[in-house]
């Protein structure tokens, strides 16, 4: 029987209940918490950081405590689970699918829009009032939105997640540098919103960022707006924590090699030469 394999599954909960196949990740866990607080792991697309991002979720969510067991028992965090388990109240967002025709105000306004959407999914789901959620509508800008949201949570520590946090950058910076500057540089409302996640750091409100894109560019526009993120990407000890190593990907392939009658080295070269060769840092293995 063929292995269920999760391709285009994202949904960690899902990928675990409904058995498909998992390579366990999970033991990197302790490491990333050892690396730092606020932490930048950059990958290629289709490599899995969006699975990745959703398992470091259900850990982390105080929500989902009582399913630590049913989704983390089988796998080497279950077995060795670190302080932090299940204590953060954790705020999520993604920024994929937006848009970048239209100019500047155009994207402004479907950022704003995702934005707000993310910071009233958590407002709701963490049971604040609604009182609450009407002050964050009011506000008019992503910054504004983010600033006020952590006001309300003064006192509290909560663990952030953003995904693909430079999708929508790189198809700007592809159409249009200058459009690009103006909304990452000094004054840009992209620039502004990581201003506030630094401040929001040293309030000690925003207690754990961890973030996932595809490149350094955006991050490395945006400067002294956001100088606190430590990127792991290029890091020895995290070359194999998103994406799969060829022994991984050995055993996805065993069981076609069986049924089809071909050797699996045949396989495995072809694998190589579609895919082989990643590697991110010159001492790790591609």
């Amino acid at each position: 029987m063929f292995p269920k394999i999760p391709y285009g599954e994202s949904n960690f909960k899902k990928v675990i209940e409904e058995g498909f196949v998992y390579i366990d990740k999970t033991d990197y866990i302790p490491k990333l918490e050892a690396a730092g607080s606020h932490i930048f792991l950059l990958r290629p697309r289709r490599f899995g950081k969006s699975l990745f991002l959703s398992m470091l979720e259900y850990y982390y969510d105080v929500a989902r405590k009582d399913e630590f067991e049913t989704l983390f028992g089988k796998l080497y965090i279950g077995q060795h689970p670190t302080p932090l388990r299940n204590t953060y109240p954790v705020l999520f967002m993604d920024f994929t699918g937006i848009d970048t025709e239209g100019g500047h105000e155009a994207i402004f306004q479907r950022i704003n829009e995702k934005v707000d959407t993310y910071l009233l999914s958590f407002l709701r789901r963490y049971a604040y009032p609604e009182a609450t959620q009407q002050e964050i509508k009011a506000k008019t800008s992503p910054a504004a939105k983010i600033e006020h949201f952590f006001d309300l949570l003064e006192g509290e520590k909560i663990l952030f997640l953003i995904d693909e946090y430079d999708h929508f950058a790189n198809s700007i910076l592809a159409d249009d540098l200058k459009l690009f500057q103006k909304i990452m540089g000094k004054g840009g409302f992209v620039r502004s919103f990581y201003e506030v996640l630094k401040t929001a750091t040293q309030r000690g409100v925003l207690d754990r960022l961890f973030v996932t894109g595809v490149t350094p560019l955006m991050l490395d526009s945006m400067t002294s707006g956001f100088n606190i993120g430590k990127n792991l990407s290029l890091h020895e000890d995290f070359n194999e924590a998103i994406g799969f190593t060829e022994a991984e990907v050995s055993t996805l392939l065993q069981p076609l090699a069986d049924h089809c009658r071909l050797g699996l080295e045949t396989l495995r070269e072809d694998a190589r030469l579609w895919y082989n060769g990643y590697r991110f840092n010159l001492k790790a293995d591609t």
